[in-house]
């Protein structure tokens, strides 16, 4: 133990004489909570201890790898009066393939890996809750890269989720807003040559029209909020077709069957049942179609008749004393050609312009072949046995029908 009476100096080694002090160890100021300082020229005083420790920035950098044992305590960080960009900020520019942060649990249970929360209530438009940025160019093509890579392989009766998002509270709510770039569903290359802003990928192998559906199922529950003129719509598609110079095709939607089996199958284009409830009371309707020249266009090839003559239009009627299969109606035609036309060109026919075939197995038929009226008044008909009535004009004329039947007796 060193001491001094001056109180200026504990300890002075001195070098050869006349080369100076190598050390000086200046006295105590009578405080426990001093530490030794040394300046850039070999001084050295007493120096009031940090408050708390060490700062961070007077931490030197590390020469090797580390780690940290918190234990049960609880570290927080807190920039209160900071309102600079990137209060932390992690870097490492060596980095390949290895992880910039690394964050494990292996004993979470309902808790949260990672938890970001803003309750701020001076949100102005940019404002992000977690912002991902990747950038530069890749050195090699065909490479494969992921903004967020999430995934989801709990095991067990359990329902996972890949990624759930929620937006409400605002005027305008987006759960989910893809501005650029293409979706893939289902898969992770794309159908080839699509440039569909949707692409759904999928195969099934299950049974069951209401469950095993390789692609988009919809269900949605309508409730009137206002009076009987509401109007709601399930799905609503607007195509524009506004080409510039030379006339172009424009399919609204086109669905595709492909069938290169073998088999008896049923194929069906699309199937549209919309009599699924009870109620009768109103107008239900399979299928409207409108259009300028065309409001159905029906085409058939003639080719799959191994079950059903094939037909372009075919209608049938599971109804028993109400309805028509087909009825032709227009409340506004006026000096039209015709109301129901069959053409047949350039090639040679030799079947039957209309074929009325009724009671061709097991039923009976007890009605008219034709019933034409005019006003409600039948002008000319042809009951089921063939027997043809019509109404004459009530002048005079040279023409007559010939009957062998007597004058009044009907036919």
């Amino acid at each position: 133990m060193f001491g001094s009476t001056s109180g200026s100096v504990a300890l002075r080694v001195n070098a050869a004489a006349g080369t100076g002090t190598i050390f000086e160890l200046p006295a105590t100021n009578g405080s426990n909570t001093n530490i030794l300082q040394t300046n850039g020229s070999g001084i050295t005083s007493w120096v009031a201890a940090p408050t708390g420790g060490v700062n961070w920035d007077a931490i030197g950098d590390p020469s090797g790898n580390g780690s940290i044992a918190m234990g049960s305590t609880v570290q927080t960080m807190d920039w209160a009066t900071s309102t600079t960009t990137n209060p932390l900020s992690l870097t490492a520019a060596a980095l390949t393939t290895g992880e910039l942060l690394n964050i494990t649990s292996n004993s979470l249970t309902s808790g949260t890996l990672i938890d970001i929360t803003s309750n701020g209530t001076a949100a102005l438009t940019g404002q992000k809750g977690l912002n991902i940025s990747l950038q530069g160019a890749n050195s090699t093509g065909a490479q494969t890269t992921y903004g967020a890579y999430l995934s989801n392989t709990h095991s067990g009766t359990s329902v996972n989720v890949g990624l759930y998002t929620t937006a409400t509270g605002g005027t305008t709510n987006l759960g989910l807003n893809v501005d650029g770039g293409q979706t893939l569903l289902g898969g992770t290359t794309l159908s080839t040559g699509t440039l569909a802003k949707l692409n759904i990928v999928s195969s099934m192998s299950s049974n069951g029209s209401t469950t095993a559906i390789a692609g988009i199922h919809g269900e949605y529950t309508f409730t009137n909020g206002g009076n009987s003129s509401y109007v709601q719509v399930g799905n609503r598609f607007v195509f524009n077709n506004a080409p510039t110079t030379n006339p172009n095709t424009m399919e609204g939607e086109i669905i595709r069957t492909v069938d290169n089996t073998s088999l008896v199958n049923l194929v069906r284009g699309i199937d549209i049942t919309s009599n699924g409830g009870s109620n009768t009371a109103g107008t239900n309707t399979g299928l409207r179609a409108t259009g300028a020249t065309f409001g159905i266009q029906g085409i058939t090839t003639g080719l799959a008749g191994a079950v059903s003559v094939p037909a372009a239009l075919y209608g049938e009627s599971t109804g028993t004393t109400i309805g028509d299969i087909l009825r032709l109606y227009s409340q506004s035609v006026t000096s039209a050609p015709s109301f129901a036309s069959f053409y047949q060109d350039t090639s040679t026919f030799t079947g039957t312009g209309l074929l009325m075939n009724f009671a061709t197995g097991s039923g009976a038929f007890n009605g008219n072949y034709l019933d034409l009226r005019n006003n409600t008044t039948t002008v000319f008909k042809v009951t089921n046995a063939g027997l043809t009535s019509t109404a004459l004009g009530s002048t005079a004329s040279t023409n007559a029908v010939c009957s062998s039947l007597a004058n009044t007796t009907a036919p």
